[in-house]
């Protein structure tokens, strides 16, 4: 039977997936209207949690998601390099293209971005974690990757880890335009 098999395939709660309840994808749409009418022209969002689990990046993915089915150019930025999510919730490899290869300076953003075709949603990824972190965010070339952000795209939300937990979403706030 269809539940039967939706048991043994675990799927991700994505606004994108049919299965996904009409509640749960109105909500998003919601959220993503009201972030959009608040930001004021302003473009980088920062999406963050007090604690692990809490839903953060399903919150950023989906937002994103629900921004970019608008016909709306988004970059969602997984900035949580020490237990990278996105790429798990998209399905998605970021492979040789993540967002440290950015930040190193190894490739130009527009060779490390990735393109969802169906909704359009474009995508900084990162699939390895990683312990060393101040050296990636808040330093000088990420501020370069957000201005060029900012100039190609009209929204990028940027998924943090855990406040409690690690400094990283602290060092980053400076960047970002609202959290």
């Amino acid at each position: 039977t269809l539940t039967a098999r939706l048991r043994l395939d675990p799927t991700n709660i994505l606004v994108t997936n049919p299965l996904t309840s009409f509640r749960f994808v109105e909500t998003f749409r919601k959220l993503a209207s009201r972030v959009e009418y608040h930001m004021h022209g302003k473009k980088v969002v920062m999406v963050t949690s007090m604690l692990e689990s809490e839903g953060k990046s399903t919150v950023s993915v989906n937002m994103a998601l629900s921004m970019a089915i608008k016909h709306e150019p988004v970059l969602l930025i997984d900035c949580d390099l020490r237990k990278p999510a996105c790429h798990g919730l998209l399905e998605m490899d970021a492979g040789e293209h993540g967002l440290r290869t950015v930040v190193e300076g190894t490739k130009k953003p527009g060779e490390a971005v990735l393109q969802d075709k169906k909704s359009g949603l474009y995508m900084l990824l990162e699939s390895k974690p990683s312990r060393i972190t101040e050296k990636y965010l808040g330093g000088e070339n990420m501020q370069l990757l957000l201005q060029w952000a900012r100039e190609n795209f009209d929204m990028v939300i940027l998924d943090l880890p855990p406040l409690a937990m690690v400094s990283d979403a602290e060092s980053m706030k400076e960047l970002a335009d609202c959290s």
